[in-house]
């Protein structure tokens, strides 16, 4: 990763440290000695204007990983998704504006309605200027946060990146390839959903792409950030068993066969012209599954080379 602009010396809080991709940051700013603080639930209460400021005073750049996460949940209390991916969002803003942090605050690809009427392998990604329209209580909680920060960004009172992404998973927490991983060990079979393309994202890759954004200086506003190429669930999860030597076969089914409290878009591939412009493309999600898989003990390094080959 290249260091030309490095971070400032007084460096970078992370809020939300304890989740899966908090635990990222930390690994990556760690191991490039960059100087930094990590605060979870308890240290920081992203809803409390009083708490922040104690937690970001003094550190010029404020990485927010704080958020309701759990999709089918939100369905039932979208109040507090709301309140926390949402509300607390621009409490955030403004304590960063009294500080003159610079933020950093993640968002989904489901703040769309993933309705395109192309097939999913030609259809154009999600450009940054695109509307909003989500289609689940989850996307329409983290379309508040998105829309309560854009005019204090636009208006040039808060220096903020909105960084949109998809399909997190990482060698830790609760994830698709863990949970995919573990039943591929333990069944003959299993079915995937195959009409819902993304792209997958690394927490490990994701926090390098957005360290890297900070660090080339990238004007304020809605940057997308995943990993390159796109899939459907059932191709991913297909991947996972084939890297992870478990004999599992995949098998592919609709959306309505298997059904979730929260509707899913059935395409939300965002773009990431304008990310690559800045710092080239996206590592290939099946090379970052790779890494993952081995991090995570559930592959070999030596077999995955030689599969590529």
């Amino acid at each position: 990763m290249s260091r030309e602009r490095p971070i400032p010396s007084n460096g970078i809080v992370v809020l939300g440290a304890s989740g899966m991709l908090g635990r990222a940051w930390r690994e990556l700013l760690e191991e490039l000695g960059i100087n930094s603080r990590f605060l979870g639930r308890d240290e920081c209460d992203i809803t409390d204007a009083a708490s922040i400021r104690r937690a970001i005073d003094g550190w010029p750049i404020v990485v927010n990983c704080a958020a309701y996460t759990d999709v089918d949940g939100a369905e039932a209390f979208e109040d507090e998704a709301t309140r926390i991916n949402g509300e607390a969002v621009a409490v955030l803003g403004a304590a960063c504006i009294e500080t003159g942090a610079r933020l950093v605050h993640y968002s989904t690809d489901y703040v769309f309605n993933g309705q395109r009427d192309w097939a999913p392998a030609t259809a154009p990604p999600y450009r940054t200027d695109e509307p909003r329209d989500p289609v689940n209580a989850y996307g329409r909680s983290k379309a508040v946060g998105e829309s309560l920060l854009e005019p204090l960004i636009d208006s040039g009172k808060l220096d903020a990146l909105i960084i949109r992404t998809s399909w997190v998973y990482a060698p830790w927490g609760k994830n698709f390839v863990l949970t995919i991983a573990k039943l591929a060990s333990e069944r003959d079979e299993l079915t995937v959903v195959n009409d819902q393309y993304g792209r997958p994202t690394s927490a490990l890759g994701l926090a390098e792409t957005t360290l890297t954004l900070l660090e080339n200086l990238v004007e304020p506003g809605i940057w997308h950030a995943t990993d390159g190429g796109r899939c459907a669930w059932f191709d991913f999860a297909t991947a996972i068993a084939e890297k992870t030597e478990s004999g599992c076969v995949v098998k592919p089914c609709g959306s309505d066969q298997f059904p979730r409290p929260a509707k899913r878009p059935a395409f939300s591939v965002l773009d990431l012209s304008e990310t690559e412009e800045v710092i080239g493309p996206m590592s290939p999600w099946e090379d970052r599954l790779d890494q993952v898989l081995i991090q995570a003990g559930l592959a070999n390094k030596r077999r995955l080379r030689k599969a590529r080959k």
